[in-house]
């Protein structure tokens, strides 16, 4: 049965302190709360309302969590370190936070786009590859996941500006007489200047 760490706060202070417990993975957050945490914890303190926040570590950037999302799929998600802070202990004068449903982030998350990241311009080249990176964010396209940009998109955005690069040192009017090259690359050629090399 997989294991989540606890702890629960009370006026700032912990009442259950960073205990490993037992998780079904079909509970949600607050169904966890009422069946393995309250009877352990006074009696007089049952009636409070939570509020669950999750991280990977015990001091690291806590995520609020709505008492709805199943913990152990929220859990693998933000972490399985869990704080629940009775209401009391929540400060008043700041503005209320919104809970965040876990599930709605991991569906953001799959559907968000990325792009490679360039460095700085330092040639026309390198500033063919941060327009082309320019181009796909208007059109609204990039590469789902962010592992994937660093490996496919990268490489995907070199290989493209080298063609355009090799095309554009040798003529893009002449092949684009034969074979008609698709309207939206003309801005990218013009750019390579193989005079100022040979001068160089």
């Amino acid at each position: 049965m997989p294991t989540i760490i606890v702890n629960v706060e009370y006026k700032s202070k912990s009442i259950f302190g960073w205990e490993g417990l037992p998780v079904g993975e079909n509970m949600n957050v607050k169904e966890f709360y009422e069946n393995i945490i309250m009877p352990e914890i006074k009696r007089e303190l049952w009636n409070k309302d939570i509020i669950a926040y999750f991280s990977h570590t015990k001091i690291s950037e806590k995520e609020k969590i709505g008492l709805r999302c199943n913990i152990w799929e929220t859990a693998k998600q933000f972490g399985v370190f869990v704080t629940f802070k009775l209401k009391d202990d929540v400060d008043l004068d700041k503005p209320a936070i919104h809970s965040i449903d876990a599930f709605e982030l991991m569906r953001i998350a799959l559907m968000q786009n990325y792009l490679p990241e360039f460095n700085t311009s330092r040639n026309s080249f390198n500033q063919l590859c941060i327009d082309l990176c320019e181009w796909i964010k208007i059109n609204g396209d990039g590469w789902i996941r962010r592992d994937n940009v660093n490996t496919i998109g990268k490489k995907f955005i070199t290989d493209l500006s080298k063609s355009l690069w090799y095309i554009d040192n040798y003529s893009y009017k002449t092949l684009n007489d034969r074979f008609k090259i698709p309207e939206v690359f003309i801005n990218f050629f013009n750019r390579t200047h193989p005079e100022s090399y040979k001068k160089a």
